[in-house]
Formats: C-alpha cells, sequence, structure tokens
C-alpha cells in the first residue's frame, strides 16, 4: 500500500466537485484497491461532514462580500459565487419539500454538482444546521461513495 496514494485520494476526497465518490474511482485506478479506497474516502466524507457546517458559513461571507468588492476581479468571482447560490436555491425548493431526507438524497446522487459542497450551501440557505446537518452530509455522502463503490465492482465483474 503507497501511502503517497492514500494522503492524494484523501486530499481528493476533500475538494469540491470531486469528493469521495471521484476520489475513489481514482484511488482504485491507481491500484490503492476497493476496500482501502472505499475506507479512506470514508475517511474524507466523515471529514467532510464534521468542518463543512463551519467552512460553508465562511465561504457565503466570503462570497457575499466578494460580489461587493471595488476590485473588478474579485467582484467577478463573488458574481459567480452569488449566480451558483440563485441556482442552488432552485435546487433547494425541491430539498426543502423532502427536509431532511431530501438532503440526504441530493447529497447521494453520483453527479457532479450534487455532493457534500453544494448539500451544504443548501442547507445554508435553508438554515438547516447542527448536528442534523452534519448526520445529513455524512448519510448523504457514505451513501454516495457506497453507490460509487458498487458501480465501479459490479462494472468491473461484468466487463
Amino acid at each position: 500500500m503507497n501511502i503517497d496514494s492514500i494522503i492524494y485520494v484523501y486530499l481528493l476526497s476533500l475538494i469540491p466537485i470531486i469528493e469521495g465518490r471521484y476520489a475513489l474511482i481514482y484511488g482504485i485506478e491507481s491500484n490503492l484497491g476497493l476496500v482501502d479506497s472505499f475506507l479512506v474516502t470514508f475517511l474524507g466524507t466523515l471529514s467532510l461532514s464534521l468542518i463543512l457546517p463551519t467552512i460553508v458559513m465562511l465561504i457565503d461571507k466570503m462570497g457575499q462580500s466578494f460580489a461587493q468588492s471595488k476590485t473588478l476581479i474579485i467582484k467577478k468571482i463573488g458574481k459567480i459565487y452569488v449566480s451558483y447560490l440563485h441556482k442552488l436555491e432552485n435546487k433547494g425548493k425541491l430539498v426543502e419539500e423532502y427536509g431532511f431526507w431530501g438532503l440526504v438524497a441530493f447529497i447521494t446522487i453520483p453527479l457532479p454538482v450534487t455532493g457534500m459542497w453544494s448539500g451544504s450551501l443548501i442547507a445554508l440557505l435553508l438554515g438547516l444546521r447542527g448536528r442534523k446537518l452534519v448526520l445529513a452530509l455524512f448519510l448523504g455522502g457514505l451513501f454516495a461513495d457506497i453507490v460509487t463503490c458498487c458501480s465501479v465492482y459490479f462494472g468491473k465483474q461484468i466487463l
């Protein structure tokens, strides 16, 4: 087992859009193995579920203040963030209808922009905080990792 691969997969599992589901695929394809890759991405999912509720509030404050900046490039970054929030608001309406389990399902869907980072921003928009948010992030991320793991495993069996 290569420690560099483990660290790399773990760090990938923390990055927005990539998260555990794509880090898991990378780990498997870089010969880390299915079980080891899953365990490493599980740690990434656990880490994100614990730190995202705090980080996302800081990111939101920064993004909102960037949109008000007088510096052109910083203002552009802020406008992109605010535009992304508006897109998430539409998805948030569906999540809001189903509450906690809606957020878990949104995070579980193994598609780009439906993971833990986006889910935590939606939770921020909906006012979901605390233990419920941590649990929703954890379960959604874990289920996404399991779906990806099973897809890769059974996909390889078929081929």
